[in-house]
């Protein structure tokens, strides 16, 4: 805020020197420029300073996080969340037989562009026929975004497919990057206290004859083993789960 407001001052001053130099007899404001000169001066010198302990404090805290980097790793690896459930661990709560299809999440892909990442929900269908008009659901914004997720028509018993996720107003650079905007929305709303960052998930489908089933989950993202997996000097993180689905169950 202070740079805008030295900025403005900055540009003004320019203006008025450049006006003043314009007017019928010139050197007769010689010491009003001459004051202009000086505010000029003082208002880049101010934002030169204010970039220079910006960028010092940035500095810093990367320090202090490397510093903190031992101490995480250790927490994150005595946390290891529990694998996720086995389609065959699911809870039924709604009538549905073997012969059923029968819609699982099974991951989410890490992104592997840096220009256009993009992480597809993977999704296969273990029951024994085929589910029409498959729709993942995102129960709740993240960072105020509505996440949608394009319908598949047709997924075969044994199929699998993948359905990328897309944020609602923006470019290709985030738009089907769903780490992007859970790290986002952790780092808004928990302020990085909470080492995981459940979000709830349903899917829908029909079979052939029109009745409809859901699958709930509960998408769980873990940040902290997400950035630590994304800091190259910590070869042991890469094994490290980012993501995955917990508490699956039919409803």
């Amino acid at each position: 805020m202070l740079e805008i407001i030295f900025g403005a001052f900055e540009l003004l001053s320019g203006l008025a020197i450049a006006f003043l130099q314009f007017t019928a007899n010139p050197s007769r404001y010689r010491w009003y420029v001459l004051g202009l000169i000086g505010v000029i001066f003082i208002c880049s010198l101010s934002v030169r300073i204010i970039e220079k302990q910006r960028r010092e404090k940035a500095e810093n805290d990367f320090e202090q996080f490397k510093r903190d980097l031992p101490q995480l790793i250790s927490k994150a690896v005595s946390d290891q969340h529990p694998p996720t459930l086995h389609p065959a661990g699911a809870v039924e709560k709604n009538e549905i037989s073997a012969h059923d299809p029968r819609v699982y999440p099974i991951s989410v892909k890490e992104p592997e562009e840096a220009i256009f990442p993009k992480s597809p929900f993977v999704l296969t269908n273990y029951g024994g026929d085929v589910a029409h008009k498959v729709r993942i659901q995102m129960l709740f914004k993240l960072r105020g975004r509505n996440v949608a997720f394009n319908t598949v028509e047709v997924l075969p018993a044994g199929g699998s497919v993948e359905v990328l996720p897309e944020i609602e107003d923006e470019s290709l650079s985030t738009k089907h990057d769903i780490f992007h905007w859970l790290l986002a929305d952790w780092n808004g709303d928990s302020r990085g206290i909470s080492e995981d960052w459940p979000k709830p998930v349903n899917i829908h489908w029909s079979n052939h004859q029109g009745k409809e089933f859901t699958t709930a989950a509960t998408l769980v993202f873990h940040p902290i083993k997400y950035l630590l997996k994304r800091n190259t000097d910590w070869t042991k993180a890469r094994n490290y789960t980012t993501i995955e689905f917990t508490d699956i169950r039919f409803t």
